[in-house]
């Protein structure tokens, strides 16, 4: 799970510099990773379809602009794939009255090649799904995918909980989870920290190792190995 994306500028929890990012892409190319595309990863879910040995999928949060400038040449140069999910509201609309450049626009969500980047679902305004009643739950998936859809722009049936935030129990999470179905999301991401072995016996929390831009190479490699936050 990654965020931003920076040259020079400043690293933190969601922020990674390219030349790292780089690193870590060209590792799992020499180890032998094969980053799978969100099809592949459903279809091996649902209908026991094989992965490839050493299967990663790559994800981005939130749709930040630097995704198409800097993520989207090295994904080409490594021939590698990644699912972005999108801020739906946060898409820079065609005539959209505004200088705000730190999100994708839709031409350059559109402009990407499809093979190498995916969409999926991470809320309309960047919402917490624990905060939100099914009925809003709803609302704010059929908000996305209209948006999206306006926009011609293609989504996978997917999200992602925004803060990793979602009902976790009792009623709330079975009337989540019913709304998930019947939207027909096929997986939603959480962070969680753990690898996955699929396929998931709870579709809707399928878990993310949260790769920190401040954090050295030699935590992104043991967490690669076994996942969990590496605290030193």
């Amino acid at each position: 799970m990654y965020h931003s994306v920076t040259v020079n500028g400043p690293v933190d929890y969601l922020t990674i510099r390219a030349a790292d990012l780089e690193q870590q892409l060209q590792y799992l190319h020499e180890q032998g990773y094969t980053t799978i595309s969100t099809q592949q990863l459903i279809d091996h879910q649902y209908a026991q379809q094989p992965l490839p040995p050493k299967s990663v999928l790559l994800t981005f949060d939130d749709g930040y602009h630097d995704n198409y400038t800097l993520l989207y040449p090295l994904l080409v140069k490594y021939r590698m794939k990644a699912l972005v999910f999108l801020v739906a509201s946060l898409v820079r609309q065609t005539g959209q009255v505004s200088s705000e450049d730190k999100f994708m626009s839709e031409e350059q969500l559109r402009e990407m090649d499809a093979g190498v980047v995916e969409f999926g679902l991470h809320t309309f305004n960047h919402s917490s799904y624990r905060e939100m009643t099914a009925t809003q739950i709803a609302e704010d998936i059929d908000q996305c995918r209209a948006l999206l859809q306006k926009m011609r722009v293609p989504v996978m049936p997917v999200l992602a909980y925004t803060y990793g935030a979602y009902p976790k129990n009792g009623q709330p999470w079975r009337a989540m989870t019913q709304v998930l179905k019947g939207k027909n999301i096929r997986l939603a991401f959480r962070i969680g920290n753990r690898l996955n072995q699929f396929p998931v016996k709870e579709p809707y929390v399928v878990q993310r190792i949260d790769i920190r831009g401040n954090e050295s190479f030699r935590q992104f490699q043991k967490k690669l190995k076994r996942g969990g936050r590496i605290l030193f």
